[in-house]
């Protein structure tokens, strides 16, 4: 049977079947289609958009614990010294509205009992975590020296903060946008482009919070002196605080 004849049989059997096969004409036109589809141009930018204010104020996370064979004993002593730091705050004349407990815990403190055996318990554990708004950052520095004075406690962390963040943030986000349209304007501009319809937009590229804590770390008076008058912390403001925004904004390209 000649070669013609061969393929004249196979697709015979194929019709019989039922099966479509496409004509190249067929396969032509979807190619086209699916090209038509994905011929629109589109360009994709990310836009930064950065906006500084001063910090309004320092927000400090206090750490307050104690350990004891017992659970009451260990309950009270982190009491004790819970009271202290009220009342130093007090005196220091910080609103209540400023201060608040952010967490309560009492577990079981283990000690190690050697290299392969695992631990032991070893009483208990009670802690509670405040934080503080020091609005006066000029005494910031002073009531941290006097807060670490005091036994079974330490600072946590410390960083700074506006009142107004929210709108501090809508500031950046609109200023992201803005810097997005002025890249895509200066690529089209050169490629000899415009830009269209809006096609997809997409936060990201640095969103809050990038308004990094300015990190002191865990502080502590060292164990067993007492810091008597409290020493002053070296607390320094900074100058300004960053916020950011980052977006990703895909236009269609018109000739």
């Amino acid at each position: 049977m000649s070669t013609t004849g061969y393929i004249s049989k196979i697709m015979g059997l194929i019709m019989a079947a039922g099966i479509i096969v496409p004509t190249m004409n067929g396969m032509a036109t979807a190619q086209e289609t699916a090209s038509e589809t994905y011929s629109k141009a589109t360009i994709v930018i990310q836009g930064t958009g950065i906006v500084t204010r001063k910090p309004e104020f320092a927000r400090v996370i206090l750490n307050v614990s104690a350990r004891s064979e017992t659970i009451p004993e260990a309950s009270a002593a982190s009491k004790e010294a819970s009271k202290k730091v009220l009342e130093k705050l007090k005196a220091f004349k910080i609103a209540d509205t400023d201060i608040k407990t952010l967490n309560m815990d009492v577990s079981i403190s283990r000690k190690s009992s050697g290299k392969f055996s695992g631990s032991s318990e070893d009483g208990y554990r009670t802690s509670q975590q405040f934080e503080l708004i020091l609005r006066d950052q000029t005494t910031v520095g002073q009531v941290i020296g006097e807060l670490l004075a005091i036994d079974n406690v330490r600072v946590q962390s410390l960083f700074w903060d506006i009142e107004k963040s929210q709108e501090v943030d809508d500031e950046a986000r609109k200023a992201a946008v803005v810097d997005a349209r002025h890249r895509a304007e200066i690529y089209t501009q050169a490629a000899g482009t415009k830009l269209g319809k809006v096609l997809q937009i997409r936060e990201g590229g640095g969103a809050r919070p990038f308004n990094q804590p300015v990190a002191y770390g865990a502080m502590a008076a060292p164990a067993g002196v007492s810091a008597s008058p409290a020493a002053e912390m070296p607390v320094v403001p900074p100058s300004e605080l960053t916020f950011e925004s980052g977006i990703y904004i895909v236009w269609e390209l018109q000739p």
